[in-house]
């Protein structure tokens, strides 16, 4: 009887989880239609996305290469995007499907049942649900997470599944944990090819805390923990194995990420600063000197670390805390401080912290620790409900005060997204629609960008698909004398040139020489 109770109640949990991501991803799609690029990072994450749907891992190098320099793609060794392959995957049965944004419905989707999995290792079935309903309210809903292509769903899908399945295996209660072991090794998997670097701290201080507490508390031996995570180890290695091919089939070096190959060839920095070389060795098109020159070097010159911290410290509370209205849920932090607490705790503070070194920085960043921020949120006001019977009624309408501020919160994100800029969306309509005009007066083109003037280096006109040659518009910079290579290149497609500038854009058709 107990067993039957348990598998409605857990059918109900994810029935219920299951219907308010899809009225979340619906609302989103009646309020924002269909994402279009806009970003840097969301071409190169599509460009990602096309490469695996076309069944390869990366794309030969272009012999016209020059003429198609770009933001977070590599051109050589191989033609590919600069990120980890990760959410690839998804795109990819997105565009298998027909459109890639089914691709980030399927990691939302994913992720509240990942969210509620994992919420209900450490919370009762009720208290979980509503703790992953919060969850998806805040990650899912009019979010950029689910608004774009550039979001954290696979990491923190990741970060939910290595986490709890590590938790579940080391404390089986009564249960096999071979499965569990198997899902913690494909958690930390999608960390390797998601965020490897918060992947790596999250887990090596958590991991680590829990085993050292079991064997000094002598509750389970050396033995019985091999026994048990031997399954984790195995897809750990064949993990490993994985990046390494990989990175050795994108830049010849199974120890050189593709980010890093990326940094070097044209900004000469790393995450945590630039070596003090300026400027841009490959090819001095105006964006990359623009950026590099107005944003990136002066940015990482003046940065300091305690500044960094505070400024990073307002990002993160105010993204993963529903604008800093979570943190009053941890007054019961004291209330409820033990091993539990602390196997989130520390590694948050230890990524949280590490992250004020990164410049620059983004919350999606820290997308692996989503699961563990809403857990700690709802466990401290657990606590506080739990240990203060006498007060649950000021808790309660505490509580309903704050539903209602998030409900305000929400409301007005209909408007503007979380961590979205509507001039992005603008620049993605121009690029959409100057495409559509050039496709319908020629069956094959190439469009030549010129920027006008510096500093325009956050809207990049220049991205194409894994297939350059044969798309029917193809982009590419505008190099002056040397635009005749690509139009010999090219003989059968006609040329434009889009004249970028802050007054406004002109297009207009060239003849066979590439100029009026």
């Amino acid at each position: 009887m107990a067993s039957t109770n348990h598998r409605y109640w857990n059918t109900r949990c994810y029935l219920w989880i299951n219907i308010v991501v899809i009225v979340c991803l619906f609302v989103n799609l009646y309020l924002f239609g269909v994402p279009q690029p806009g970003i840097h990072d969301e071409f190169s994450y599509l460009l990602g996305g096309d490469t695996f749907a076309n069944g390869r891992i990366s794309n030969p190098e272009h012999p016209k290469k020059e003429f198609f320099h770009t933001f977070h793609v590599l051109q050589s060794p191989t033609y590919v995007s600069k990120y980890p392959p990760g959410s690839f995957v998804f795109l990819a049965i997105g565009f298998w499907l027909g459109h890639p944004y089914f691709g980030i419905w399927i990691q939302a989707i994913l992720f509240a049942n990942v969210m509620l999995w994992f919420t209900s290792t450490f919370l009762p079935r009720r208290w979980a649900l509503w703790a992953s309903i919060a969850g998806l309210v805040q990650f899912c809903f009019a979010n950029y997470w689910t608004v774009s292509y550039w979001g954290g769903l696979t990491a923190a899908i990741a970060g939910c599944l290595a986490m709890g399945g590590f938790w579940r295996t080391l404390f089986p209660n009564g249960k096999s944990s071979i499965w569990n072991s198997v899902v913690c090794g494909l958690g930390l998997i999608l960390l390797m090819t998601t965020r490897p670097f918060e992947g790596f701290i999250m887990t090596g201080i958590a991991f680590p805390l829990m085993i050292f507490r079991c064997l000094k508390t002598r509750t389970q031996t050396i033995k019985e923990l091999f026994s048990r995570f031997w399954a984790s180890g195995v897809l750990v290695l064949i993990g490993l194995t994985v990046v390494l091919l990989y990175n050795y089939n994108l830049t010849e070096s199974p120890f050189r990420f593709p980010h890093s190959e990326y940094s070097g060839q044209y900004f000469h920095t790393s995450p945590f600063g630039a070596d003090g070389k300026e400027g841009f060795e490959i090819l001095p098109i105006g964006q990359f000197r623009s950026f590099y020159d107005l944003y990136l070097y002066p940015y990482i010159n003046g940065y300091r670390f305690y500044e960094g911290l505070i400024q990073k410290s307002d990002r993160i509370l105010s993204f993963f805390f529903f604008h800093k209205v979570g943190l009053l849920l941890l007054a019961g932090l004291p209330l409820y401080l033990n091993w539990k607490t602390l196997f989130i705790l520390i590694p948050l503070l230890s990524v949280w912290i590490t992250e004020a070194f990164l410049v620059p920085f983004h919350p999606h960043y820290m997308a692996p620790l989503t699961g563990c921020i809403v857990l700690l949120q709802c466990l401290c006001f657990r606590a506080l409900f739990l240990r203060l019977p006498k007060y649950r009624l000021n808790l309660s309408i505490f509580a309903s005060i704050l539903i209602a501020v998030f409900l305000v919160i929400a409301i007005q994100r209909i408007t503007v997204p979380t961590y979205v800029n509507i001039a992005y969306w603008e620049f993605a309509k121009n690029r959409i629609q100057i495409q559509k005009n050039v496709a319908e007066k020629s069956e094959y083109a190439c469009i030549f960008v010129k920027y006008k003037n510096p500093g325009m280096h956050h809207m990049e006109w220049v991205y194409n698909s894994s297939r350059i040659d044969q798309q029917k518009v193809v982009w590419a910079h505008d190099l002056g004398e040397m635009n005749h290579e690509l139009i010999d290149y090219y003989p059968k497609r006609t040329f434009w040139r889009l004249n970028v500038s802050k007054q406004g854009l002109d297009l207009e058709r060239l003849n066979g020489e590439g100029s009026n």
